[in-house]
């Protein structure tokens, strides 16, 4: 049987992990736990800061919301295109937000 570069490759890879001392996996789950309850505040943050940050705009009047938007009268229409191809779904800090 004839293996491909890549597959020798990737055996490799298998056999070091294999031959890697349960300490240091142990140590490798641990900093990933650790670095994604980091990432999980560091969202929680931007989630209220986006919060904040909506409700001053839309008090300000500078900013209205799907369900605010429903309320007001325009005196303009326009529309605008944002791509979002990379924001996941539900908008920055989970807000989907309208401006004029």
């Amino acid at each position: 049987m004839i293996m491909k570069y890549q597959d020798i490759v990737e055996l490799k890879k298998r056999m070091e992990f294999k031959m890697t001392e349960p300490e240091t996996l142990i140590k490798l789950v641990k900093d990933a736990q650790s670095k994604g309850e980091k990432v999980q505040k560091d969202m929680e943050r931007l989630r209220n800061l986006a919060s904040t940050l909506t409700a001053l705009l839309e008090e300000k009047g500078l900013l209205f919301t799907e369900l605010a938007l429903k309320d007001v009268q325009m005196k303009y229409k326009c529309a605008v295109g944002i791509d979002g191809s990379f924001q996941l779904i539900g908008g920055a800090g989970g807000k989907m937000v309208y401006t004029t």
